[in-house]
């Protein structure tokens, strides 16, 4: 277990216990922590079992509302709120599975915001259509562009590793993936208007080195709050641990006041306590 956030903002959270929708939410929790092994043995696999809670929602309006998905904001929205402003804390608990071997694995995340009581499951892992990240090379003066590779461990992404996109400082990667993933809202499927109607989102996962501090705040390295126009500037705590995870439409084209801007509906979590196990079957 990691760091802690401040106590006003656990306050408000467990003010959320109060809820109906999050009476509901406990009872998947006590779900989520039975589960033991979802994923049928292989003779070659690593699999990491993660499990994390304590989360908290940096997603913000950031101006008079043009569209919403079933009356959540959908743009003008900022879904990293770098600054802190409006960072919310959230009822939420997350299991996965993940075997970066064979590329299969089992998530779960279930968290209560204002909008009611959300589910998301992801069994499907796909490659993405972008470099994920980098990794040292045979020796430190040489890197390898790591691609198509739906579970992927141990990379370096975002900031200026030219993977996925600079809206986060550069990160360690112990695992990410990428896939279509279900969610619902409130027991209904949270369809995607974009790209359907379909309950499947795009959705991205990672256990990460941290970057967000206590205040909510993404800081540069010399304590102004980041921004990727200086993707090489953003602070990283190595002596932390994030899982995060974000579902969006598919990309395209760019959003106006929308970050990221390619998407149409985005929705960005990040879990703070964070406990991972690892196993190994040998090749």
């Amino acid at each position: 277990m990691l760091h802690t956030r401040q106590s006003k903002m656990l306050s408000a959270a467990f003010a959320l216990l109060l809820m109906p929708s999050a009476m509901a939410f406990a009872g998947d929790v006590a779900a989520i922590q039975l589960i033991e092994r979802t994923l049928e043995p292989m003779p070659n696999e690593v699999i990491y079992v993660i499990r994390a809670d304590n989360a908290f929602l940096p997603r913000r309006v950031e101006g008079e509302l043009r569209d919403d998905v079933r009356g959540v904001p959908a743009a003008p929205v900022d879904n990293f709120t770098w600054d802190g402003k409006g960072t919310k804390p959230i009822i939420g608990s997350a299991y996965a599975e993940l075997d970066p071997v064979n590329d299969r694995g089992y998530i779960e995340i279930t968290w209560t915001d204002e909008h009611g009581h959300w589910k998301l499951v992801q069994k499907d892992f796909s490659i993405a259509p972008l470099p994920l990240g980098v990794r040292l090379g045979p020796s430190v003066d040489q890197q390898v562009t790591v691609s198509k590779d739906p579970i992927a461990a141990r990379v370096y992404m975002h900031g200026n590793t030219g993977g996925v996109d600079a809206t986060l400082p550069l990160l360690f990667a112990t695992v990410g993936t990428w896939g279509i993933s279900e969610v619902t809202l409130n027991g209904e499927a949270f369809e995607n208007p974009y790209d359907g109607p379909t309950p499947n989102w795009i959705t991205h996962t990672m256990l990460v080195s941290g970057v967000y501090n206590e205040d909510g705040r993404v800081e540069a390295m010399n304590g102004d709050t980041y921004s990727p126009a200086k993707p090489g500037s953003g602070a990283t705590q190595w002596d932390d641990y994030e899982y995060q995870f974000i579902f969006l439409d598919h990309p395209g084209p760019e959003v106006e006041g929308n970050l990221p801007p390619v998407a149409s509906f985005a929705y960005h979590l990040v879990f703070e306590d964070v406990s991972i196990t690892i196993e190994s079957k040998g090749r």
